[in-house]
């Protein structure tokens, strides 16, 4: 037997690796449509652990993702960012004052709303515009009030919403709410100059709730009881302890119409390019007259020299013989 391969071998041979090569390439495909499917999947599965740990609502895990996600497109995506700027010149536009009829409660009033510290938190236009875009894009605000003893005079700030981890209500009535659970880190300075930080975790009373007896500690937190705090919630369903933000209705369409309008941009820049394609009559000679007619030389001259085919402004027109077809 011969150790020569014939051509109708080799021929077969090819063929046979061909096949094992678009075989692959299909397998590979396949593949990888199973995995997206399955991602997808999963991502699907992990929304609905996290709505299911809370029960009927997201868990706190899955709000912190959601709000951390639509600050994200608020900073980064026009079209979200523009409609929640909308909302907020709508309500706030040029501002607005507040006024008590009573002339004492006026003048309590008004010592609040022009306190220096509140107007930077609250009562100045720049906050007020500030404190709308808290409320569309984390959809949660938590008002901490400072009553001073003294005089009464009340200071007010907003707890973070990432560090509000539970909301202690009525165990006889669930949309009655009583403690707000603050996780935080406190950082300060030391005696010796050092920044010096610690965890700590307190209890912080609802405004509205005022009990007979105040307990000190809850499930061994402190209860900050002059610290009240007043909770602005919005999204979500009405029997649900925190808001949703309103962003996260919104960021598919968002994303859509940012790829869409990568995909005209993208359109567009192809457009902005042409290749002509040039019919003549004739042979070599007509064929080398066209190209000369055609030449130009603005890209050798870099643009100092005479150029003997400058480009036609727009609108122009192309004038040639029925022996000439330009497309």
């Amino acid at each position: 037997m011969s150790g020569r391969v014939t051509k109708a071998q080799l021929k077969e041979l090819n063929d046979v690796l061909m096949q094992e090569v678009r075989q692959s390439n299909f397998n590979a495909e396949v593949l990888t449509e199973r995995m997206s499917e399955l991602e997808l999947a999963l991502e699907d599965a992990n929304w609905m652990r996290l709505m299911m740990d809370g029960e009927s609502e997201f868990s706190r895990d899955g709000l912190r993702k959601i709000s951390e996600l639509a600050r994200r497109m608020y900073i980064k995506n026009p079209i979200s960012k523009r409609g929640v700027m909308v909302k907020a010149l709508y309500i706030w536009a040029q501002g607005i004052s507040v006024k008590y009829k009573t002339p004492e409660l006026n003048k309590v009033l008004q010592a609040f709303w022009d306190d220096d510290k509140n107007r930077v938190e609250l009562t100045s236009h720049q906050a007020q515009m500030m404190k709308q875009v808290d409320l569309e894009v984390d959809s949660n605000i938590f008002f901490v009030f400072f009553p001073r003893p003294t005089d009464g005079r009340v200071r007010v700030r907003t707890l973070p919403f990432e560090e509000i981890t539970e909301i202690i209500s009525d165990p006889q009535d669930a949309k009655t709410p009583w403690y707000y659970v603050r996780q935080w880190t406190e950082k300060g300075i030391g005696k010796d100059g050092r920044r010096i930080t610690r965890s700590r975790k307190a209890c912080y009373p609802d405004w509205k709730y005022k009990p007979v007896t105040r307990l000190a500690k809850v499930s061994g937190m402190e209860v900050m009881w002059d610290s009240p705090v007043y909770h602005i919630k919005i999204g979500g369903m009405s029997n649900w302890k925190f808001g949703v933000s309103r962003i996260y209705a919104a960021i598919d369409w968002a994303r859509a119409y940012k790829e869409f309008l990568e995909d005209v941009a993208s359109l567009m820049r192809a457009y902005s390019r042409f290749a002509w394609k040039r019919i003549t009559k004739g042979g070599k000679k007509a064929i080398a007259a066209e190209r000369a007619k055609m030449a130009t030389t603005l890209a050798n001259s870099g643009g100092t020299g005479s150029e003997t085919n400058p480009p036609p402004v727009t609108g122009a027109t192309a004038i040639m013989n029925e022996g000439t077809d330009l497309q």
